[in-house]
Order: structure tokens, then C-alpha cells, then sequence
């Protein structure tokens, strides 16, 4: 069910019936910004003055600030001529606002335009948007960029008609407004403000709610609930933003969100991974002069406009208020939102870089600089970026308050990179914030949906930052969407409640704290290598370089549960976890060796000859929870260590130092066999207390596992022996 641009205005025409302002300003706007202004900044570059580039961003800022203005008179005195002509009241900004904001004058004018028949909702927003025969689109402001980036003929579709969203299930017919959510009431003084500053800045149509029977008749409208988020890790009742849920109603019905069609556009970000990388090279071109700035585009998602005849359907109800709020442009809550907008970024991200010597990175309404102080280019690359945005949304895209000075130690999305250290770490304050977030959700008896988003939303680049932490990160996440679909709260589970203590010891710990630029960027090869085995008879790790190794016989309880998985009669004890074993005592034995040897960051290679152990060691996920639970406690001394491992399979047959090793208590000839090859080798005992996973990790979860990760950190665990197997 698709709406387009060419569906027929009032009686059919295509414009609607209505005058048309003269096509002079919209004119000028493309012909100002795709040749004068385009050259005059290009000859400001090559002064290599920066007060000359600046006067010529000045310049431009001015001219595009009065051709939008002029636009704007232009389109309100068509309207205006329109209401008379109709005898209509004309709406004017005369008028003081209400006490909440509200231009009450165009609300009236607008709902009487609706009220006595003179056009469908579409032609309204025509009308006031000013798209006519001489420039449909539906955002003056918009630009196409001559410079080529991804998806730039959509966007030049979007620029022209808007964003047109497509249902692969029609939009059931609504007889009521859905109640709004108790965010929104603990909000309402702060998000009705918002409300009200979206109408004055185009954001919003705010029609009278006497017309909602016939809008909802007609399908005009479809009404999703609002509702409020917290925000700047304030309270909620102090500073707040809305949201418009277009997910709702989550189970018995179909929300707006599930009738849209998937957009078939493949989007990259630049994350923390590009910009580590790119800090790193820099770092190495100019080691003492590489310095980093942030850039952020204001309201980034108001930008982008609906076509006219899909507003209708991205609306909401205020009934304190008896007022109807249609979105026109996309929505904080949409699905397909974030894919749109992130045209507008790339496209912004291509005029930046068109030019030699400039480069950005973007993710979402985020922009990244990265450069040598002593060059021109990056002294005016900020002033280039803000032409940029200008270019492709008009005046008021620049935020300013987010947008720093060109820094050695620089904030980006919510990390702190640090170019004399070549380190990345999270803020205390955000690490203060996240510990809460998690300390309630094991407090509450039962999670809510919105405690558990307010929680995954501080940790969405904690994988990137910590890759041991992803299975536990997508476990939450995947508890949230059975929350979305429920629409109700629920117990945590055994295991999640598991995985919100790991990641509270985590943050607990320093682990976020001086993560180094080339772990993040994937830049560490491996420093060093164990090899490890298992049998039926024990299982062995070798340290070839450092000559040590640890070889554990199977006890007597394990030698049992063995036999049970023969039998088929309990598979815990099987093969996969045994090997998987190996890696599991080489950490918990040398992981603070590795950072004593090799350093910090120290990235060790686990070679296994079972190919279910090197894919558990690698994504730290699996359903066994005996391994589950190894697989935790692996993760976390890495972690908190500030070392790292990655594994590999190795054939059986290759793997001849281990296995024998495993295999020494087979018979007397393999013993004799393990301790020629062990000649030399010093090894090191197991400690019981780690023995068995499930009670160790039991041991640490019980209470703040911090302080005995910390002793673990800070002494051998293992017990050194005699030269050659014992």
C-alpha cells in the first residue's frame, strides 16, 4: 500500500486548486547554491586563509538564511491568499502563543480549511508546506549535492517528494486514539513544550480534535501513542524527550512499525572500529599533532519530510489538550526513520570529502574529524563540514552546542579517545549511569520494557569495545524483543539474570578504561600461541614459548559423568566441553602472564583440535551452561586483565605435544612418552577452587565479583612444579 506524490489533490487537479507563489526564491536557491556559492567557497580554499574561508561560509550562511526566509514569506502569504479567497479566518503568528507554545490562530484556521470540506488532509499540508506546480518539494531547504554518494537517487526522490513509505499489510481502521503511555503523563509539562516548538518549526500540524471521527473514518489518519524518554541522565520529570511509538500495539493488532516494509538499503556506519582505526593512522603520520572534532547535525530526523499524502499516518493525540499532532517529517520511533536520514549524513559526508585533503566520518547525525593541527585543511574542515550541512538541509542544521574545537583528547559517540595515549575509555559519569541501570534491573521483581531500553541503549557499542561482552549484550537484546511483543513485564530468567551480573562486574572493573586504539581498530596480531587437548584421561595446555604447561587428570566424580555421556545418558561432561576446558584453565592459569610478557592488549591464540570448542572460544555463547559458565568467567579476567584471545582449529594429528599430554595417564609407555616431550617444561597446577566453572563463577556472581577478579589480576593462581610432568 503505497501513497505517491501524484495522487490527486482537490477535484482531482494536480496542484490542488489553489494559487502558486512566483518561482523566483526557489529558483535563486538552486542556482545560489549550486554555482556562486560553490565557486566562491572553492577560491576561498585556495587563499589558504582561514579568515578569508570563514568570511565565505559567512557569506554563503547569509545568503541561503534569506532566500529560506524569503521562501517562507512567500509560502505563508500564498496561504494566506488562499484562506481569504475561501473566506476562511487566515491564520497569522500575530496572535500570542497559549500557555503551552501553541499558535492557536493557524491551528483553527487549519482545522476550519479541513472542517468545511475544501481539501483532504494531503492538500492541507500541501498548502502549507507550498508545494506547487513550480517546486513540489516538500522541504525547500533540501538540496541534491552534485557530489556522488550512496543512494543519492533516492535521496534526490526524497528531496523532491518526500519520504514515501510503503505497508505490506494495509493499516487496520482505528475507531478510537490509543492511550498514550505513562511517560508521557510523567512528561507532560516538558514533552507539550516540545510539541508545541515542533509546530513553529515545521515539525508538526496541529489540527483541533473535534475532526478525528471523520479523519479516522477516512483513514487519514492513524494515531500511535506518544510517550516520553529520559534524557542527558536526567530524570524523567526534569529533562525528557518524546517519542512517538509507532511499535504499538505490540501483541493482538498491528502497529505501524510492523505494517512497514522492510527498506531495501544497505547502511554503514563509521563506529568507534573506523574511527580508532583512522585515529591510529593519524597518530602514526603526526604523532604530536594529530588532534580529532566533533560535529553534530540539530534535529537531525526533522529534516527529512513525509510525502504529503503519508503524514497522516505517523500521527498522535493529545486528549488533555483535545488536539491532533501529524507528524511531517520522520518520526522518533519510526522503524524506517534512521534508514532515510542516514542518506542525508552520507550525502553531507560526500560534499565534506569531494575536496582534497578533507575527510569525515558519520554515523547517523554524528560527524568525526580527524587531522594534523599544522595543516591549513584541517584548521577550515570544520568550517567545510558546517558548509556541508548547510548545503544539503538548510540554515538551521548545525548544532552548534555539540559541535568542539580541534582537540588532543576529544568525546565521540560517548567515548573519550585520547591521541597522546592512543587510548579510548568510557566516561565515569556514563559508567555510574550504566551500573545503576543494571543494579535496578536485578532489584526489580519484573523488568519493564522501557527499563530494559533505557539500559541497552547505553550499551550499544560495548561490543565493539569488549567483543567477550556481545553474547550477553544480544541475550538482553533479544529479552527486549519478547518485552516488545508482550507489551508486558517480566521476570528476568535464571541466565539473564547471570548475564546482568557479568556485565555489572564489568563495569565495576576498570575494563573501560584505557582501551587501546589498535584493539578496537583489530590492528593486534597474535603475540603468542597455546596449544591444548583432551581425552578421556585429562586434559593439557602448553605454553611452547614460556616451556610451561598444565596437565589435570580427571577425577573420580568426572571419570564418572565420562562415562554417563558414553551411555547416553547425560551429555554434560561431553567431548566439546572437555576441550573446551583447555582454554578455560589457560586463562584462569596465564592470562596475567600474557599482560606481564607481552604487555597490555596482549592478544594470545588458542589452538584446539575440536572445532565446537574454537567456535564457543570465539563467540563465548553456547546452550551448554557448565560451559556457559566458563565461557563467563573467561571473559571476564580477559576483560578486566586487558588481554585478549581469539582461536583455531588444528588437526588432530598435528596437535601431537598436547594430546600426548592429555592421553599420559592412558598407560605407563605414555606417560614415559609425555615426560621426554615435557623435559625442560615447568609445570603448573590447576587450582581446585576453579575446578569446576559453575561453582566458581557461583563464588563471584554471589556478591561483587570485583574483588576477587582484582586478586586473581594480581598473583599467580597456579602452583609451579618441578621440571617435566609429575
Amino acid at each position: 500500500m503505497a501513497v505517491g506524490p501524484e495522487r490527486g489533490g482537490r477535484r482531482g487537479s494536480p496542484d490542488g486548486g489553489y494559487p502558486h507563489p512566483a518561482p523566483s526564491a526557489s529558483v535563486r536557491a538552486r542556482e545560489g547554491t549550486s554555482l556562486v556559492s560553490e565557486a566562491a567557497f572553492d577560491a576561498a580554499l585556495a587563499s589558504k586563509d582561514p579568515a578569508v574561508v570563514q568570511r565565505a561560509f559567512e557569506k554563503f550562511y547569509g545568503f541561503r538564511q534569506r532566500m529560506e526566509m524569503e521562501q517562507e514569506a512567500a509560502i505563508r502569504a500564498n496561504v494566506a491568499q488562499t484562506f481569504q479567497r475561501l473566506g476562511l479566518p487566515e491564520p497569522t503568528s500575530d496572535v500570542p502563543a497559549d500557555e503551552h507554545g501553541f499558535d492557536m490562530s493557524i491551528i483553527k484556521s487549519y482545522s476550519a480549511f479541513l472542517r468545511q470540506k475544501h481539501g483532504l488532509l494531503g492538500d492541507l499540508i500541501r498548502l502549507h508546506r507550498g508545494e506547487d506546480l513550480f517546486d513540489r518539494r516538500p522541504n525547500k531547504h533540501l538540496v541534491v549535492p552534485a557530489a556522488e554518494f550512496p543512494n543519492k537517487n533516492r535521496w534526490a526522490h526524497i528531496v523532491a517528494h518526500g519520504v514515501i513509505p510503503t505497508f505490506h499489510t494495509p493499516l487496520p481502521a482505528q475507531v478510537e486514539p490509543p492511550a498514550n503511555h505513562k511517560s508521557w503523563s510523567e512528561a507532560f509539562p516538558l514533552l507539550i513544550r516540545d510539541v508545541a516548538k515542533g509546530q513553529r518549526v515545521g515539525e508538526y500540524l496541529i489540527l483541533e480534535g473535534d475532526l478525528l471521527p471523520r479523519l479516522l473514518a477516512s483513514k487519514q489518519i492513524f494515531l500511535s501513542p506518544f510517550g516520553g524518554a529520559p534524557k542527558d541522565g536526567k530524570p524523567l520529570t526534569e529533562c525528557a524527550r518524546i517519542v512517538h511509538d509507532e511499535s504499538f500495539p505490540r501483541n493482538g493488532g498491528l502497529s505501524v512499525n510492523a505494517a512497514t516494509t522492510n527498506i531495501p538499503l544497505e547502511v554503514h556506519h563509521d563506529g568507534v572500529k573506523h574511527i580508532a582505526q583512522w585515529g591510529l593512522e593519524a597518530a602514526a603520520q603526526y604523532p604530536e599533532d594529530a588532534v580529532m572534532m566533533t560535529g553534530d547535525v540539530a534535529g537531525a530526523f526533522r529534516h527529512v519530510p513525509f510525502n504529503c499524502w503519508s503524514c497522516g499516518y505517523f500521527s498522535g493525540y493529545i486528549p488533555e489538550l483535545d488536539l491532533i499532532v501529524v507528524n511531517l517529517c520522520l518520526p522518533f520511533g519510526w522503524t524506517g526513520s534512521p534508514v532515510h536520514y542516514s542518506i542525508a549524513g552520507q550525502a553531507i559526508k560526500a560534499i565534506h570529502n569531494s575536496r582534497p585533503g578533507f575527510n569525515n566520518l558519520v554515523y547517523c547525525d554524528d560527524h568525526i574529524l580527524i587531522g594534523d593541527v599544522r595543516r591549513f585543511e584541517t584548521h577550515v574542515s570544520g568550517i567545510a563540514l558546517r558548509r556541508a550541512m548547510v548545503t544539503v538541509l538548510g540554515t538551521t542544521a548545525c548544532n552548534e552546542k555539540k559541535f568542539t574545537t580541534w582537540q588532543r583528547q576529544c568525546r565521540a559517540l560517548g567515548l573519550i579517545f585520547d591521541f597522546d595515549s592512543q587510548t579510548v575509555s568510557m566516561p565515569a559519569s556514563k559508567i555510574a549511569k550504566i551500573v545503576g541501570r543494571l543494579l535496578a534491573l536485578l532489584d526489580a521483581s519484573k523488568v519493564t520494557l522501557r527499563q530494559l531500553r533505557e539500559t541497552m541503549g547505553l550499551l550499544r557499542y560495548l561490543g565493539t569495545c569488549i567483543p567477550v561482552a556481545k553474547p550477553f549484550y544480544n541475550r538482553l537484546q533479544a529479552f527486549m524483543c519478547v518485552l516488545e511483543k508482550v507489551s508486558v513485564p517480566l521476570r528476568l530468567q535464571a541466565n539473564q539474570v547471570e548475564d546482568i551480573r557479568w556485565l555489572l562486574a564489568l563495569f565495576r572493573s576498570d575494563a573501560l578504561q584505557d582501551m587501546s586504539m589498535a584493539r578496537l581498530a583489530g590492528a593486534i596480531p597474535p603475540h603468542d600461541r597455546i596449544n591444548m587437548d583432551a581425552s578421556d584421561a585429562g586434559v593439557c595446555g602448553v605454553w611452547h614459548s614460556q616451556k610451561k604447561f598444565f596437565a589435570l587428570q580427571w577425577n573420580e566424580h568426572e571419570k564418572e559423568c565420562i562415562w554417563r555421556f558414553k551411555e547416553k545418558t547425560d551429555s554434560g561432561f561431553n567431548i566439546n566441553y572437555r576441550e573446551l576446558l583447555g582454554a578455560y584453565f589457560s586463562v584462569i592459569l596465564w592470562c596475567t602472564e600474557w599482560r606481564r610478557v607481552y604487555g597490555k592488549d596482549a592478544h594470545i591464540r588458542m589452538v584446539i583440535d575440536n572445532m565446537s570448542a574454537v567456535a564457543w572460544t570465539d563467540t563465548r555463547n553456547t546452550k551448554h551452561p557448565e560451559a556457559q559458565c566458563a565461557l563467563r568467567i573467561m571473559g571476564l579476567l580477559e576483560a578486566t586483565s586487558h588481554v585478549f584471545t581469539s582461536s583455531e582449529h588444528i588437526p588432530g594429528e598435528k596437535n601431537v605435544w598436547a594430546d600426548a599430554g592429555s592421553r599420559s595417564w592412558d598407560t605407563e609407555d605414555s606417560m614415559l612418552r609425555f615426560k621426554k616431550l615435557s623435559t625442560n617444561y615447568e609445570q603448573v597446577a590447576v587450582p581446585e577452587a576453579w575446578r569446576n566453572p559453575s561453582r566458581a563463577w557461583q563464588k563471584l556472581s554471589d556478591g561483587n565479583p570485583w574483588p576477587e577478579i582484582a586478586r586473581i589480576s594480581t598473583r599467580d593462581t597456579g602452583r609451579s612444579g618441578s621440571s617435566g610432568v609429575k
